[in-house]
């Protein structure tokens, strides 16, 4: 067990926003029938969006902001990522300074604390990990879920609805064989998700509510949605997560997700 306070709040602060919490959600979508012709309209719109694999890296400053308990902080940072599973996060100080690093390949990760020249490492699969990430989350959905799109896994849709609030919007259905129940809610005029909500199949609690919104057109294939909300009872509170310039066709290797430390640094291994 990693008992550092400012580790364990970081790490917290990152992996909410970015993977998946069990907690609560925001209002839930009323909806309403649809006709057979709108049904049909819907999917094929919906099927064209999921053609557009949208594989290219994401290269982005952000800021997170988190409000809780009627206090807000916000982090601003550096975010990189190359599917399938590469992912790297850095907090920087107002002077560009890096404070703090999350790297991933998908199989190991590593955190570190600049200005305690401390680190973390280990795998994905460990229970310092699943701390924060449920177990059967991999780090493969991440990417896709920043982007406003879906994992690559297949996805069955089972009925489609209308939303009675909002009739811009269409709410497609889909179980996956993990026992999770997707309710995603698509702008079939725009090609966007606005909403997507995870929920257990069992019981119907939420497992992740997120909230899209001020899309990038910067990529008409796959523009990048410039707000996240996210809501959890992990945190009590609100995660926001802005994408405050996206660098469109940047090019990276690979080898931005390997941190040397520095020989100084005290490293913890986790299993």
């Amino acid at each position: 067990m990693i008992n550092h306070p400012w580790t364990r709040r970081f790490v917290l602060v990152l992996l909410v926003c970015c993977l998946v919490i069990s907690g609560c959600a925001g209002k839930l979508p009323r909806t309403r029938h649809l006709t057979v012709s709108e049904r049909e309209k819907a999917l094929t719109l919906f099927d064209r969006f999921m053609q557009n694999r949208c594989n290219g890296a994401l290269d982005a400053d952000v800021t997170l902001e988190m409000r809780l308990l009627g206090k807000t902080e916000k982090v601003p940072g550096m975010l990189q990522a190359l599917p399938p599973s590469y992912l790297r996060y850095a907090a920087v100080d107002p002077l560009g300074r890096s404070l703090a690093v999350v790297v991933t390949d998908g199989s190991t990760f590593t955190m570190v604390d600049n200005r305690n020249a401390e680190a973390v490492i280990g795998p994905v699969d460990s229970s310092f990990w699943n701390e924060f990430v449920p177990a059967g989350i991999y780090v493969e959905d991440i990417i896709p879920w920043l982007r406003g799109r879906l994992s690559d896994q297949d996805v069955r849709i089972t009925d489609v609805h209308g939303d009675m609030d909002d009739p811009a919007l269409v709410w497609l259905l889909s179980e996956t064989s993990d026992g999770l129940r997707h309710e995603i809610g698509f702008d079939p005029a725009e090609g966007v998700i606005h909403r997507h909500i995870l929920k257990n199949h069992d019981n119907g609690a939420v497992v992740l509510d997120v909230r899209y919104s001020r899309y990038d057109n910067g990529d008409e294939q796959c523009p990048v949605p410039r707000e996240l909300v996210v809501e959890g009872k992990s945190i009590t509170g609100t995660l926001t997560i802005r994408f405050d310039r996206i660098f469109h066709d940047s090019i990276f290797s690979p080898g931005i997700f390997q941190l040397d430390l520095p020989d100084h640094y005290t490293v913890t291994e986790v299993e």
